[in-house]
């Protein structure tokens, strides 16, 4: 099965990282847990990876914001078209 992925990986990227920094996580910390590790959650965050979307809400989940809110801001970036 082919993966969907977060079509703007910077913008996607960049959105993660704001929630991290305000759930007070360090890579390391939102590491824990998931199957990745801290330096995967660094690139993710700087646009060297891409991140699916199991993986992105996996992390929305894990820095406390609602799927409501997460898909609001990828719409807002133009990450994703709102219908």
């Amino acid at each position: 099965m082919k993966k969907s992925t977060c079509g703007n990986t910077e913008q996607a990227g960049e959105i993660l990282k704001i929630y991290r920094l305000n759930a007070g996580m360090s890579t390391r910390k939102a590491a824990e847990g998931t199957d990745h590790h801290y330096t995967t959650i660094g690139k993710i965050e700087n646009g060297q990876r891409r991140v699916d979307v199991r993986e992105y809400f996996q992390l929305v989940r894990k820095y406390g914001v609602s799927n409501e809110q997460a898909l609001a801001d990828l719409a807002y970036r133009g990450v994703i078209e709102k219908d």
